[in-house]
């Protein structure tokens, strides 16, 4: 399976999260009620610009991963 199709949650509610599973790179949320996926993909932009994708990667590093 290609990364990314996995079907994480994105996108939520916070007074539905019931608990985050607090992996450093890939957190897992467990949500009360239904769930819904989008049907085509989304852009996924996770850093600002250049210096906070280099606090990450040594952040990840740091933490051993």
């Amino acid at each position: 399976m290609d990364f990314r199709e996995i079907e994480l949650i994105r996108l939520f509610l916070k007074e539905r999260i019931v608990n985050i599973h607090g992996d450093l790179v890939h957190e897992r949320i467990t949500a009360k009620g239904r769930l819904g996926f989008f049907k085509h993909k989304i852009d996924h932009f996770s850093y600002r610009n250049y210096d906070h994708h280099i606090s990450k990667i040594n952040k990840i590093i740091t933490a051993g991963y």
